[in-house]
């Protein structure tokens, strides 16, 4: 759920990701939000619109309890595999979306 936190915690957009969701990340130039979720071992992308609006755009797997994820300014998500110690980079394809 997105929320504006400037005008009492409005609503501005849900959208439905995996079970086991922690820590989330957010990529500025592709305005994508990348929500791992350890319990369904995916990452749920998801484009994020100008007033908030929040879309699915796919998911990917991960592995189980992968529950955080880092993003860079080049459309890659960065997810841990705590069982197996290592990073899992995700090359976002999506385009751009305004969500």
């Amino acid at each position: 759920m997105a929320l504006d936190v400037v005008h009492g915690g409005k609503r501005l957009g849900v959208a439905e990701t995996g079970k086991g969701v922690d820590i989330i990340a957010y990529g500025e130039r592709l305005r994508h939000l990348y929500v791992p979720a350890g319990d369904d071992a995916t990452l749920a992308i998801l484009a994020v619109g100008e007033r908030g609006g929040l879309k699915v755009l796919g998911a990917v797997p991960t592995a189980p309890d992968a529950r955080c994820v880092a993003a860079d300014d080049r459309g890659n998500a960065y997810v841990c595999d705590p069982a197996k110690g290592r990073l899992l980079v995700i090359a976002d394809r999506f385009p751009p979306d305004g969500g």
